[in-house]
C-alpha cells in the first residue's frame, strides 16, 4: 500500500515475499452481526472481540465497480449456470 507517493506498511528495500506473509485476516463486509448498543458506544462494527468467518475467494468477490460486477457475473454464469469449475 502507498500514500502520497510513499509506502504505508512495508519498507521497500526490504520487502518480504508474499508467501512469507503470515495469515492476516480482512474484512469483506459480506455479512456483519453486531449488538446495535455496541455499534453505537463503538461507532465501529468490530466490536472488542469479533469472531470471524473464514471466506473463499469467490465468497469475498466485492463489486463495488462495474468491472467487479462484471467478474462476479462471469464466475457465477460459469460455475452455477454453466455447472463447470472455474478454471475449466
Amino acid at each position: 500500500m502507498w500514500l502520497d507517493g510513499k509506502p504505508v506498511n512495508y519498507d521497500p528495500q526490504h520487502a518480504p515475499n508474499s508467501q512469507d506473509l503470515p495469515d492476516i485476516v480482512a474484512l469483506n463486509f459480506g455479512t456483519t452481526v453486531v449488538h446495535r448498543d455496541d455499534l453505537i458506544k463503538n461507532s465501529n462494527i468490530i466490536g472488542k472481540s469479533p469472531k470471524f468467518v473464514t471466506t473463499s475467494d469467490i465468497e469475498a468477490i466485492d463489486i463495488d465497480t462495474p468491472l467487479d460486477f462484471y467478474i462476479a457475473e462471469q464466475i457465477y454464469r460459469k460455475t452455477v449456470i454453466e455447472g463447470r469449475g472455474l478454471l475449466e
